[in-house]
């Protein structure tokens, strides 16, 4: 099965790291700003869809059946 949630928590978490190693900021407080601002939701990415998903919804169903 496909870890989709997993896959958008590492992908944000990669996206976070590239912003800190090459735009570095001199003092503590806008480092803190800057990821508070990156914590909020929709700003960096926007979380998995999941319940749209043909596929997802499908897995469900077997989850459901016992499959």
């Amino acid at each position: 099965m496909y870890d989709v949630i997993g896959a958008y928590q590492r992908l944000e978490y990669i996206y976070k790291l590239y912003i800190k190693s090459t735009f570095p900021l001199r003092y503590k407080s806008l480092s803190q700003e800057r990821e508070k601002i990156l914590n909020r939701t929709g700003i960096l990415s926007q979380p998995p869809s999941y319940r749209n998903s043909t596929y997802l919804s499908s897995i469900w169903i077997d989850l459901k059946r016992g499959k």
